[in-house]
């Protein structure tokens, strides 16, 4: 299997590990996305809420016991995000500006939530959180990058 192919695999792994987490830690009958018409009244969107309304009731009492609950309720979801969103950016354009994209998406991102406050609550620490991310994201690629270069076996390979 190719690199990009698991790379995607792993973006999409991220983004409904997101998907469900932010499920059972949010109440989504009042989330935007699921009040537009094609989700609330179609039969497979009122069974998703209704899925996550209980999930949600069932699991926060828990949840909510343990330490680090407000550390993943408010950061873990945005995190899953936003690295799978750098992720396949990355895959698309194979860019030094796709993080200079990336962070303005996740600007973008956060501040509608100022004009729109029913898409979440804006936090100058989730553009913090995301920054660190792509920062990380980026020295990562840098390094394996450089590291290939300096080992002649991996080079050997590449002139066969």
């Amino acid at each position: 299997m190719s690199k990009k192919r698991i790379k995607a695999i792993v973006a999409a792994v991220l983004v409904l590990t997101a998907i469900v987490l932010y499920g059972l830690l949010h109440d989504v009958s009042e989330l935007a996305l699921f009040q537009h018409p094609l989700l609330s009244d179609s039969a497979l969107g009122k069974k998703l809420i209704h899925f996550f309304s209980l999930a949600h009731q069932e699991f926060m009492p828990c949840f909510k016991k343990l330490p680090f609950w407000k550390l993943v309720n408010n950061y873990l979801v945005d995190a899953l995000w936003f690295t799978s969103f750098t992720m396949i950016m990355h895959l698309l354009l194979d860019d030094p500006m796709n993080y200079m994209l990336c962070i303005i998406m996740a600007v973008l991102s956060e501040g509608s939530q100022l004009l729109f406050p029913q898409l979440g609550s804006f936090d100058v620490r989730d553009i913090l959180l995301y920054a660190l991310i792509l920062t990380a994201y980026r020295l990562t690629n840098q390094c394996r990058t450089q590291w290939r270069s300096e080992m002649p076996c991996v080079n050997s390979e590449k002139a066969n």
